[in-house]
């Protein structure tokens, strides 16, 4: 029996209709700047964008929130706050068109590519 044989056909139905979303973080140090990097990811593809509020220089909330929320967004955005400091930029500037770097868990890889408006690793293109 085949593999497919074996799955439900609602549960196929649902496959067939999923789709992966790319959502992009934004980086950069102001809010200002990092509103420029979301609409510079959904130039290039991106599906989700995610406001990452830990990179910002100095956050304020009361003072930040309202510039970044305030701002038009082209994607649907996550805001997320994480407290894990991650390791300095492994992206050299020397491979602007697909460096792999091994994920934390050691399993497989991820492909950055680093767009010119930005010095955050980023896929550059999805589509």
């Amino acid at each position: 029996m085949s593999a497919s044989a074996m799955v439900p056909p609602s549960a196929a139905a649902a496959v067939a209709r999923a789709r992966t979303l790319l959502c992009v973080p934004a980086t950069a140090r102001a809010p200002r700047e990092m509103a420029a990097e979301l609409a510079a990811a959904a130039a290039l593809g991106a599906d989700v964008a995610e406001f990452r509020l830990d990179r910002l220089a100095g956050f304020a909330p009361r003072r930040d929130l309202p510039v970044l929320l305030a701002q038009p967004r082209p994607l649907p955005a996550l805001v997320t706050y994480s407290f894990y400091t991650e390791p300095p930029d492994p992206v050299p500037e020397s491979h602007d068109n697909g460096f792999t770097q091994p994920p934390v868990s050691g399993r497989g890889t991820i492909g950055f590519l680093r767009p010119p408006t930005s010095r955050a690793p980023w896929i550059s293109r999805v589509r």
